[in-house]
């Protein structure tokens, strides 16, 4: 069984071996976790509270050797981790859909494959869970094993038609 800790020191665990190209970026990142644990269901500004902190959130994100497995690598090696210590683990996974209409936002793909449908990113996590405890026992959550995110291609242009369409006709036998 884990020990709960307070978002601060959750975050310093978590985090604290993050390799980011400079240790002033591992800082920052150990200070957004936490803020973001200690209020999960806030939005970045409401977390940072201030408008100095959620601009460096922001500078951190948009630096180029920040990208989700740097920041997610020593997390998710830490929940690998556990689950090798454990007689039995499930790893849950899950594929959610994040969807973004801003016209602005670059790297976005279909989010689904019927035209004209909005635009986004997948994202799939693998959740990992310690049953070892049996049937009785509560399920104790370790953390994500793992987490992919990307966007599909960009959809055929409007104009083209989908092969099904363009498939000669079966004619039936005489």
């Amino acid at each position: 069984m884990s020990t709960v800790l307070c978002p601060r020191e959750w975050a310093q665990q978590q985090f604290a071996q993050v390799a980011l190209g400079d240790k002033r970026r591992t800082r920052r990142a150990v200070q957004l976790a936490s803020a973001l644990a200690a209020a999960p269901s806030d939005s970045i500004p409401q977390a940072c509270g201030n408008w100095k902190d959620t601009k460096a959130a922001y500078r951190l994100f948009k630096s180029m050797d920040v990208t989700l497995p740097s920041l997610c690598q020593p997390h998710w090696q830490q929940v690998r981790q556990q689950i090798a210590q454990l007689p039995t683990a499930l790893i849950l996974h899950d594929t959610t859909t994040l969807s973004f209409n801003h016209p602005a936002t670059a790297g976005l793909g279909p989010t689904t494959t019927r035209q004209g449908r909005g635009l986004g990113m997948l994202l799939h996590n693998s959740l990992a869970v310690d049953v070892s405890g049996g049937i009785q026992a509560v399920p104790q959550v370790l953390g994500l094993a793992h987490q992919q995110i990307w966007a599909r291609s960009d959809p055929k242009p409007a104009d083209a038609t989908p092969e099904s369409e363009t498939a000669t006709p079966a004619t039936p036998p005489p």
